[in-house]
């Protein structure tokens, strides 16, 4: 069941509203003492009365990679939540970088980790346990990309077969020939 946003708007104190959030597979609805508001003539629009009888036109703008959408209400803008702060969307994107090392494997699966991020400071959790679940998620994702891209390119040579000398050890040589 997709999870549900309770909002107050004016004229509305006597009814209880809520969004639902968009999910992979439905799209944001705005629900009216549980139920689906009914359409407006806009595409994408609903209609609804307040207290006073004067019809309201409301609209759900979903702004990518942000799963809480904003309400228009007569044309203007109501936030249903707290925009997620400029940090946050630094830390999120942080999985981007992984185009450098895996091209365009590194970039989309970097794409997708940042957007599930930015999807998980949406969470109801501590801002703490947000990045602690935000740096797995990325952590994992750095972890796959690396399996993949390493298997996708075996021209990579493996890091425990290269030479490696210590200042301790004696210098790498040629094997001196037999006698």
């Amino acid at each position: 069941m997709p999870q549900q946003v309770p909002i107050t708007l004016s004229g509305f104190e006597d009814r209880s509203l809520s969004v639902e959030l968009p999910s992979l597979v439905t799209n944001g609805r705005l629900l009216v003492d549980g139920q689906v508001a009914p359409a407006a003539k806009q595409r994408g629009a609903y209609s609804l009365k307040r207290k006073n009888g004067k019809e309201v036109i409301v609209k759900l703008k979903t702004t990518f990679p942000d799963p809480l959408p904003k309400l228009i209400v007569d044309g203007k803008v109501v936030r249903i939540g707290p925009p997620i702060p400029w940090y946050a969307w630094i830390w999120s994107a942080i999985p981007l970088i992984f185009v450098l090392g895996g091209g365009f494997i590194g970039g989309a699966l970097g794409g997708i980790t940042a957007t599930l991020n930015i999807q998980l400071f949406r969470a109801p959790w501590t801002m703490p346990k947000r990045f602690l679940a935000t740096a797995g998620l990325s952590l994992a994702a750095f972890v796959l990309c690396s399996i993949i891209v390493r298997f996708m390119n075996p021209d990579i040579i493996p890091m425990t077969s290269l030479p490696i000398s210590t200042p301790h050890s004696k210098p790498l040589s040629a094997p001196k020939p037999a006698r």
